[in-house]
């Protein structure tokens, strides 16, 4: 039996080592993924470690580790900067209707993005996710089209005008204040 454990023991070191030899010698082309598509080394690291621990577990099953790591990375950094865009393009939606509701001090801020909540949470639902989708996010009105199942055209329409009623509230509310 101990025959047995000492060989499955040798086994893992060799797949182990295999591994370590593979990573060593793709570091450098993983480093210039990262750097052309601008990931800072945190997220790079961030994105590494569980491209690997993806590669770890499938290790077995790979005919072609290298296209497995690098489809594994490549798909991380996609998602990262979706999320970034995301983000930005959250603070410039939400720039745009404190623009709206000419909000310049703290307090306003504050308050008007408390209101553009309120606004967005009045539209009927599927409108205000369609607008918050399309201009918040800034997700493209084909993909917002191919995730509700619909046209391209009915969901422009219907972004502008959710995001016409938008603005006409916006609009009442600064006079109202």
């Amino acid at each position: 039996m101990r025959g047995g454990t000492r060989g499955a023991a040798r086994q893992r070191l060799g797949r182990e080592a295999e591994l370590a030899t593979y990573l060593a010698q793709s570091r450098p082309v993983l480093a210039a993924l990262f750097r052309r598509y601008g990931v800072a080394w945190a997220d790079a690291e961030d994105i590494l470690q569980e491209s690997i621990l993806a590669l770890v577990q499938n290790w077995e099953s790979l005919e072609d580790p290298a296209a497995f790591l690098f489809s594994v990375v490549r798909r991380q950094v996609f998602q990262l900067l979706r999320r970034k865009r995301i983000a930005q393009n959250q603070v410039q939606f939400d720039e745009m209707l404190l623009d709206e509701m000419g909000g310049d001090c703290p307090q306003a801020t504050v308050e008007a993005q408390h209101d553009a909540r309120k606004l967005l949470a009045a539209l009927p639902s599927r409108t205000g996710r369609i607008v918050q989708m399309r201009y918040g996010e800034q997700i493209p009105s084909r993909e917002i089209a191919s995730m509700l199942n619909c046209s391209d055209g009915s969901i422009r329409m219907t972004a502008s005008r959710g995001l016409a009623r938008l603005r006409l509230w916006a609009e009442t509310l600064r006079y109202r204040r």
